[in-house]
């Protein structure tokens, strides 16, 4: 468990007067997996009994450590995002709810253009993902990024700035706190959340084949679909060190046999 750089919140709203009340721990001891800690935005949503609202929820915001280095891909499905999650409180008879993530990605003031009046960052887009079934017992959800509905931003503002990404942040949100289907009327409601984190999804390596015909040898491997490209590297030992094979960025590549050993593998090639 790593700490949250920041958090904020927590934040309400309603479709009348009558308010939901949240409040958030960012460092909740023992409400983690295992016991450890987590980040909780309990919700205490008895005054709306009195005269139900529509619509009422709300939410808390904040981020973490990440090494931004690793967005490398144009492509949103080239990064996933998991964590665990469950709520408590939910109305007698009730096993599960939904709640929403919304993941802000951020770049430089001015990325965009033209540039605005302001110093702030820019926000290339922000990435709704609605999770249900989220139950009593620990759940873990798991998605790419490009399963996420687009709130605001747009996804092709990532594409074009992917290598511009410099921050993230997340909000976690009750968006159906009026409902008491769900969560009855009362103050022991809460949604608990443990280990989010970022992955940078990498293609698997074909396989690689040697064959001979004559003097030669012929290195094969099979076709290559991901982003980048697959760059064959030669060593004397097969602890290495490896070194680029110039040229042999396609298969097959065909090479004289010298004396000696040698050892053959693929690197993946960032775009």
């Amino acid at each position: 468990d790593k700490d949250l750089w920041y958090a904020y919140g927590a934040y309400n709203w309603s479709q009348n007067s009558l308010l939901p009340t949240f409040t958030m721990d960012r460092y909740a001891a023992g409400w983690g997996v295992g016991g450890s800690n987590a980040w909780i935005l309990q919700m205490d949503n008895s005054a709306l009994a009195a005269t139900p609202p529509q619509w009422a929820g709300g939410g808390m915001g904040g981020g973490g450590p990440l090494d931004y280095s690793h967005f490398t891909s144009p492509n949103l499905a080239s990064y996933r995002i998991s964590f665990d999650a469950r709520v408590q409180g939910l109305a007698e008879g009730k096993t599960s709810t939904s709640s929403t993530l919304q993941l802000f990605v951020d770049s430089p003031d001015d990325t965009l253009q033209p540039p605005d009046s302001d110093t702030d960052g820019d926000l290339l887009a922000r990435l709704d993902f609605q999770f249900s079934g989220v139950e009593t017992n620990w759940q873990t959800f798991t998605y790419t990024l490009d399963k996420g509905s687009v709130g605001s931003g747009s996804k092709a503002n990532f594409t074009a700035n992917y290598n511009k990404v410099n921050a993230l942040r997340t909000q976690w949100q009750i968006e159906n706190a009026a409902s008491a289907t769900d969560w009855g009327y009362d103050a022991d409601n809460a949604l608990v959340i443990d280990n989010f984190k970022v992955e940078r999804i990498y293609d698997g390596l074909p396989p690689l084949a040697i064959s001979i015909s004559g003097t030669d040898a012929s290195l094969i491997w099979g076709a290559w679909t991901g982003q980048g490209y697959a760059q064959l590297q030669k060593a004397a030992s097969v602890a290495g060190p490896y070194s680029d094979v110039s040229g042999a960025t396609n298969s097959p590549a065909s090479l004289p046999m010298g004396t000696g050993a040698s050892f053959f593998r693929l690197k993946w090639v960032a775009p």
